[in-house]
C-alpha cells in the first residue's frame, strides 16, 4: 500500500508482529493445515519472498510460524507502520473522507 501512495498505521495488542502466533505459546501449539498453506501467496508479496522461506515441518509449530512472520515484516520493513503494544478501543468509517478515526490505549 506504500508503494500506492497510501498512508498505514497498523496497531498491534502484543509486542511484535504475529497476532494469534506472537500470543499462542502454549506447548504443543502448531498449525493443522499444511504449512505451506500459511505462506504467502507470489502473486500478493512476490516470488522471492516465496522461494525464500523453506518450512522446517509440513505441520509447523508455533514458533516456526512466527518466525516466518517475523521474516515477511523484516524483509518489509513492515514494523515502522506499527505501534506495538497498543490496544483498539474503538474504530470508525467515514464513508465521504474514505478513512478511519481509531482511539488506542496509548491516547493516539
Amino acid at each position: 500500500l506504500r508503494n500506492l501512495g497510501f498512508s498505514v498505521k497498523g496497531f498491534e495488542r502484543g509486542g511484535d508482529v504475529g497476532g494469534t502466533w506472537y500470543w499462542n505459546r502454549y506447548p504443543g501449539a502448531a498449525v493443522d493445515v499444511l504449512s505451506v498453506d500459511y505462506q504467502y501467496a507470489p502473486e500478493s508479496f512476490g516470488r522471492e519472498l516465496y522461494d525464500d522461506w523453506k518450512w522446517q515441518q509440513k505441520y509447523a509449530t508455533q514458533e516456526e510460524v512466527h518466525s516466518y512472520l517475523r521474516h515477511v515484516a523484516d524483509r518489509f520493513d513492515l514494523r515502522k507502520s506499527f505501534e506495538f503494544n497498543t490496544k483498539v478501543t474503538a474504530a470508525s468509517f467515514d464513508p465521504e473522507a474514505r478513512r478511519w478515526s481509531v482511539s488506542t490505549s496509548t491516547g493516539q
